[in-house]
This record gives C-alpha cells, structure tokens and sequence, in this order.
C-alpha cells in the first residue's frame, strides 16, 4: 500500500548511508480544472518554470502533461493552456539553479536524500550512478570506507523525469523567510507534518467510499464490490492471490500443472470443429460469434491470460493450506494440554508425600525468603493476513472436497492424477450456477479480488481490469470445453 510521505528525520542528523531517490508519495491526485489549475500548477517566476504540485515537478509539455498524468478532457485543457500561455518558460537545459546551499522549494515536494561526490560536488541521487561516475571521471573504486567518498546532503530537482534532473542542495535548516530554525521550530514542523499525514491516512480508510460517489459510469455499483469488500483489508486480500512465492513449492507445482493443463485445453482446440468454436467464443446464448476461439496470437497475452488462473488455484489453495495448518495448531495444543494436564495430577499425587513447610524456596510470613516469579515477556500477535480470505471465499457443492483432494494430490508423484484432481476442481467452480447472488461463487468472489491493485491499495476501475476478465473467461471457456468434451477422447 502506498503511504503519503512524513520525514520524521530533524535537519540536524543525516545518515552517509541513505540514499532515496523515489519522489514523495500522495495519497490521491486531484483532477484538474478550471477552477483548481491555479492551486495545482505553479508558476515559479524566479526560475521561470510551471511546476505541478501534485508530481512535485517541472512541466515541459503542458499539453501532454494534463492529458497523460491527469487525464484532462480535451476542452478543459485548451482552456488551461491559454490561463498559462502568457508564463514565459524556459526550456528544462536552460534553467539556472539557486546558490546553494538553498531554501527548500516547497513546490517540488518534500527533499530527497542526495549523494554529494568529495571530489568535484556531483550530485546524484543514485548510489549506482556515483558508482560510475566515481570510477569513470576520478579512477576511484567502490570499496572500503565509502563515507570518504560522499557526503550525503538533501537535495531538489525542477524536472523529475527525462534525463533533465540537475540536482541542487538544499539547507532544511533555512526557513520560509531565509533565516535559521531553531529546535523547537523544527519540533513544531515535525508535529504540523505528522499530523497532515494521519489527516490523510483518514482519509484512506474512506477510499470506497470515495470512489462510490466519485464513480460515474456506475462501475463499482454494477461489480458490487464495495458492498462486498467492506471493512476488509485490501492488502490482505490481494496478497493472498499472488504467484507462489519460492518457499511455496506445492503452489510451485499447483501453479505449473495449470499452466500445463491449459495449455494442454488451448491445443486441444484444433480438434473442436469450427462451429463449435464459434458458440465457444460468443457472448450470447442464441447467436454465434464469427470468429472460432482459438490460440492467441500474442504469446504473451496467452501467459497473462494463463497467469489468472494460476492466481486463482493459489488463492483457493492458500485457503485450505491455512485452514490445514490451524488444524494441526489446534490438535497440538490440545494434546499439549492433556499432557499437562496429566503431569499436573502426577505432582499433585507425589507433592502430598512430603511436609510442603520444610520445601524450599516458599514464601514465609513475611515473604523474604519466597521465590520472586520472573516476569514473562509479552507475547506479540501477528496480523492474520489469511482472515478476510478465509471468511469471505464461500465454497459450494463438493468444490472443498475437490480442492482438498488437489492439496493432498499434490504430495504424490502420478502427474496424470495431479492434473485431472486440477480439472476437477476448476470445473467445479467453472461449472456452477449461482442463482441470485452471484457472490455465491468462488470464482466471482475471486474476480473482486483481483480487482484490488495492491501497488495503490485501490480498486481498480473499468479501464484497468477489463482485460483481467477478458483473461479469465478466455480460461474459463477453455478449460470448460477441455472437462466437457476431452481431447483425448474426442476421436471417439
């Protein structure tokens, strides 16, 4: 997820290690208009650049700038260019840097953690790019006591992207009026910035919301999922339908048996005649499509497609590995406690053989002679990230059956067994009717899942997961002719 920016570093303390080259973070952009242009674009006089606060950047190309990182209808945007055709610029080469070191433009975002070469004063923010610039211009290898090499100073830039970054110093010391703070100043920015932060976290936890009443084309009304997705953690959820993750090996092998096995439908294709195709391919239940389906053409949509279904076994596969492992949780603590149990009546039979007043180390009248219990360290719960999963996937008919079969099938070696247990328990889900909630399905509840954008922590809107659907129905309807009519069997 990602979090908007709050340096809790006082100027005072620099780190020669850190080194950040990623611009602040915000929590949301603001559509550009008319009537906020002014507070979202900024013309710095002094340099004669248009810097946009939002990006925290210099704009070369206005124009582009609206339509491609704002997305600024057309009409909207010739009226913006002329607000600001009369702001003479310069071109991004041309631009003088302040003396340095510099008051903080406050425009250009928060300062970034910069590397300041000892020998001619390059700056860079890459410690990579040191690292060449170093051995290339002054012979000098990237080994030993690097601190003699750089210092690390904050740096800011008029253009963020590229190739036109030339870095400046600036002093967080020097404020708004070019005089010194003192600590108690810098305490109180620390505390005003802190507190913009959990304003803007805040509003984070009303991003659905947000997004109902922002939606204009009814996209999140039509896929439900806000209602379905309420008071749920995103990141959660969308981590739990990853890839596998190496330590993962039985998901490794899930994940290659589907790729296999669809791949295995996809050639199977060939063998349907073409008008089967077709009604494979059509969206309608009465009129066929004109086009067969087929092998794509692009060998990389095909591995896309194919890597939503892959996604979708290890989602439903992670469900009943953790609900397997919190069986094997609560049988231990359960036989741990019948055996303390036990050896608690064993104490409590031998202890009443001897005079508990001659034991040593009990507490007398007056308690000095006890043994002082030690105080023991509080324990520390972990997130439980499988727990939205858990609850909100609902399984119907024997599809838990089938995908624990799967699970278990995975710990043998019959690769034929591995993959028809795979096709079983896809077809299971693929092969279903859902009456009147179509949450009722795993597969759907699956598809809200995978519109969750787990870089940004948001739901993804029409745009951004259409092709994602276009992916899974394709294997869907694959996979649906392949358990229906088998290829192996289609000659007979």
């Amino acid at each position: 997820m990602e979090l908007p920016v709050w340096n809790t570093c006082a100027p005072a303390s620099q780190n020669a290690e850190s080194s950040n080259s990623s611009p602040p973070v915000r929590s949301k952009l603001q559509a550009v208009s008319l009537d906020n242009c002014a507070d979202i674009l900024c013309f710095l006089a002094d340099f004669r650049v248009l810097v946009c606060k939002q990006h925290c950047s210099g704009v070369v190309n206005l124009d582009k700038h609206l339509l491609e990182r704002h997305a600024t209808p057309a009409n909207v945007r010739k009226e913006i260019l002329q607000r600001f055709a009369r702001c003479e610029r310069l071109d991004p080469k041309d631009v003088e840097l302040p003396e340095q070191p510099a008051q903080p433009i406050k425009e250009l975002g928060a300062p970034l953690d910069g590397l300041c070469c000892k020998t001619c004063s390059f700056l860079t923010v890459d410690k990579s790019v040191l690292r060449k610039h170093l051995k290339k211009n002054h012979q000098q290898a990237w080994k030993g006591e690097k601190s003699e090499l750089f210092d690390s100073v904050k740096v800011q830039t008029f253009f963020r992207g590229g190739g036109l970054q030339k870095y400046f110093v600036v002093d967080l010391g020097i404020g708004e009026n070019g005089e010194k703070l003192d600590q108690d100043q810098v305490v109180q920015q620390q505390l005003s910035g802190w507190q913009t932060v959990r304003q803007q976290l805040k509003e984070d936890m009303q991003v659905m919301a947000e997004a109902a009443k922002t939606d204009k084309t009814g996209w999140f009304k039509r896929t439900g999922w806000l209602s379905f997705l309420q008071g749920r953690n995103l990141a959660h959820l969308g981590y739990q339908a990853r890839l596998p993750d190496r330590s993962e090996a039985k998901l490794q092998l899930a994940a290659k048996l589907t790729e296999e096995l669809i791949e295995r439908s996809v050639r199977g294709l060939a063998t349907l005649p073409q008008e089967t195709r077709r009604w494979l391919r059509s969206a309608q239940q009465t009129e066929i499509d004109q086009r067969p389906l087929a092998r794509l053409q692009n060998p990389e949509s095909q591995a896309t497609y194919t890597s939503y279904m892959v996604r979708f076994v290890c989602f439903y596969l992670r469900i009943v590995a953790d609900e397997e492992r919190r069986v094997d949780e609560y049988v231990a603590q359960r036989d741990q406690a019948v055996g303390v149990d036990s050896a608690s009546d064993e104490d409590a039979s031998t202890e009443s053989e001897y005079n508990n007043s001659d034991m040593e180390g009990t507490v007398d009248s007056n308690g000095t002679d006890g043994v002082v219990p030690q105080p023991q360290p509080r324990r520390v719960v972990q997130a439980d990230k499988m727990k939205d999963a858990r609850e909100l996937f609902k399984w119907k008919d024997n599809q838990k059956a089938l995908a624990i079969q799967l699970w278990l099938m995975l710990d043998n070696s019959d690769a034929a067994a591995q993959t028809n247990a795979l096709l079983d328990s896809l077809a299971s889900f693929v092969l279903t009717g859902y009456g009147s909630d179509e949450f009722s399905s795993g597969l759907v509840q699956y598809l809200a899942v995978l519109g969750i954008d787990t870089q940004t922590n948001r739901l993804r809107t029409a745009k951004n997961f259409s092709y994602m659907l276009a992916g899974v129905v394709y294997c869907v309807r694959v996979l649906a002719a392949e358990k229906i009519l088998p290829a192996a069997e289609r000659n007979d």
